[in-house]
């Protein structure tokens, strides 16, 4: 706080706040990352409505416990309602923990960042299969049509 005198008064003012650290300027820059790409995620999963397979970001084993294999995944899925993002806590490879990934630790959300664009290209490319998948399946259930209704006009 800065001391200013003013015709013999003290005169007590707040200080100008101290300018961000580099770091939590860089942590500013992750956080709107994730949070575009959770806006882009919600669009995906509202308009084909299919989850991603997980994207393994690390594992960690300690020796000598039953629940030795800590693991953390992202995927972009429909949870209690939301498409989004969502990070899973996995110990002994069962889920523990599940939150948006923008709640999930700045590591985690720094690893999903430098793989976010393949997670994304495979998501992508996964939906394009899938697609051409139920395309494939509709256009023979029209020829199964067509076939019988043909069919039963010579009866």
């Amino acid at each position: 706080m800065a001391v200013k005198y003013k015709h013999g008064v003290v005169v007590v003012r707040p200080s100008a706040a101290a300018p961000k650290s580099e770091m939590a300027t860089w942590a500013d820059q992750i956080n709107d990352r994730i949070s575009q790409l959770n806006d882009y995620a919600i669009r995906l999963g509202n308009k084909y409505g299919l989850a991603s397979t997980p994207l393994l970001l690390h594992s960690t084993v300690t020796v000598g416990t039953p629940d030795s294999i800590i693991s953390d995944q992202v995927t972009l899925e429909r949870h209690e309602g939301n498409w989004g993002l969502y990070c899973h806590r996995l110990v002994g490879g069962v889920t523990k923990q599940i939150v948006p990934l923008k709640d999930a630790p700045l590591a985690i959300r720094e690893l999903f960042l430098q793989r976010a664009e393949p997670f994304f290209r495979e998501y992508l490319e996964r939906i394009e299969s899938r697609l051409e998948q139920v395309k494939q399946s509709v256009a023979g259930g029209d020829a199964a049509l067509s076939f019988l209704a043909m069919k039963l006009e010579e009866f």
